[in-house]
Parts: C-alpha cells; structure tokens; sequence
C-alpha cells in the first residue's frame, strides 16, 4: 500500500482482500467491513469465482457486483468505481466480454464508474489460469492509479468571458 498511495493524487487508500469469496458473500463481508465507517470512494474489484461455478446465471453475477456498488452507496461512498474482471484461462473469452460489457451497462445505470482492465494478457497470470504474478498485480495497480488519479483530480476549467 506504500508504495500504491505514493501515486495517488489525492488521499490513501487501504486494501481488504477477501480471497476465494464470491460477489455475494462479498456484499456481506462489505456491510462488516465498512460498518460505521464513511469512505470517499471504493473500488470493487472481482475475481472469477462466480464465473467458474456454472449453474450461476451470468446476470444474477452481474447484479450481485453490482449490489456489492449499491451496499456501500447505502453506507455513505460517493464514488464507486467497479474494475472489469480479468482474463483467465479458466473463462471462455465470450463469457467474459458479455459479463464485462453487462457491468459496464449497469455502472452507468447506477451511477457507478467502471474500470475497464482490458490490457492483461496470459503473461500477467501464474500457470493456474487465474492468480495474478507480480506483473499483473503491477498492471492491475496501474489501472487503478490510473483511472483514479483521472476521475478524483478533475478540473472543470471555465474560461472568464469578457463582454
């Protein structure tokens, strides 16, 4: 975390991860995590354990990440930024364009901003198909830091009109 508040603009970020959950057991472990706790911004970011199981129906996926955004809205965040879910061998490439073009549709029906992470490739992933390496944790921060920095640090400049 040092090292990825070093980039960012503006604040500090902290990271929990909850490994091997699925988007709904990850609502749930959001309302706990967050409790009282008011956050400027949150970035959701999924893996593809709902993807890999499946009798899941992509849209009800699709919903429950999207109830993750809505959870915390409900708990005071202002901004919610949902990342794409990445490439991985295990994910028919189709299933997982139909998957990411569907949250990118219901980020912008809920207010929410989405983190388009189409620059991994099979190099960014260990040999199990699904964890990331050290560059693709690189890659993955970058995006992040990125897309931020972009949306956070916006200046609307209005220019003096002279009569």
């Amino acid at each position: 975390m040092p090292e990825f508040n070093k980039y960012l603009a503006v604040g500090k970020a902290e990271f929990e991860a909850f490994s091997g959950a699925t988007a709904n057991s990850l609502n749930n472990k959001v309302k706990k995590s967050l409790g009282n706790e008011k956050i400027d911004s949150a970035i959701i970011h999924v893996g593809v354990n709902n993807l890999l199981n499946s009798s899941e129906n992509y849209s009800s996926i699709v919903k429950s990440i999207i109830d993750i955004g809505n959870t915390c809205k409900k708990l005071g965040t202002k901004n919610i930024f949902i990342s794409s879910i990445l490439f991985s061998y295990k994910i028919d490439s189709s299933i997982l364009n139909f998957v990411n073009k569907s949250l990118y549709d219901q980020c912008i029906l809920h207010g929410f901003h989405f983190i388009n992470n189409n620059n991994f490739d099979p190099s960014n992933l260990w040999s199990d198909g699904l964890h990331l390496n050290e560059s693709g944790k690189v890659v993955l921060a970058n995006n992040f830091i990125h897309f931020v920095n972009s949306f956070l640090c916006q200046t609307h400049w209005v220019p003096y009109l002279k009569q």
